[in-house]
């Protein structure tokens, strides 16, 4: 079982720290320190808002999960080299994956 949480939420969602989880096993240190603190880059919907407009926009970005594991293979390989379980942790990340913004606490 693999469990990604990010510790940000509104109105500061931008400030927080990714904890990974697999089977029980805290293994974030995995994660490289530039990336624990950033978004994921997983593919999704995310928002944004034209401040200017006052609009909210959804927009798709990020890899897709094969993408996703090649560009994260030296790390994620830290953790596990079984494949499945990548897909995993990028299915864990997805879930809580976030992009600069969405929240509209900046705004």
């Amino acid at each position: 079982m693999v469990e990604a949480k990010w510790s940000g939420s509104y109105p500061c969602l931008c400030s927080g720290e990714w904890t990974l989880l697999v089977d029980g096993e805290d293994v974030s240190s995995k994660i490289p320190k530039k990336l624990r603190k950033l978004p994921m880059d997983t593919f999704g919907s995310y928002l944004s808002c034209d401040v200017s407009e006052e609009v909210w926009e959804e927009y798709q970005a990020g890899l897709e999960c094969d993408e996703w594991i090649t560009k994260n293979k030296a790390w994620l390989d830290t953790i596990t080299k079984d494949h499945s379980v990548q897909s995993d942790i990028f299915y864990a990340f997805s879930a809580s994956d976030w992009r600069p913004g969405s929240c509209g606490g900046c705004i």
